[in-house]
């Protein structure tokens, strides 16, 4: 994905927004990255969520830091400074 756009090999399919939008209206449930990490967490699939959350603001990835630290602190984890 660029730009809120999904890429394949042919170009820009269609915009994430607009297909999520879709997805919802077809009774799709669509969840992000930080969703996905939280269900896993929850599931016991991975053990912390807070060096992956540290990873993601380290490398550029733009998430918001009371988003975050509100999951983290749903995990009872500690949250991120």
């Amino acid at each position: 994905m660029k730009n809120g756009l999904v890429i394949s090999d042919t170009g820009p399919i269609f915009s994430y927004k607009k297909a999520r939008n879709i997805a919802e209206n077809l009774g799709i449930q669509c969840i992000c990255t930080i969703g996905l990490l939280s269900n896993a967490r929850e599931k016991g699939i991975i053990s912390e969520l807070r060096p992956l959350f540290e990873a993601f603001l380290k490398n550029k990835r733009y998430y918001s830091l009371d988003l975050l630290n509100s999951i983290l602190r749903l995990h009872q984890e500690d949250e991120i400074k």
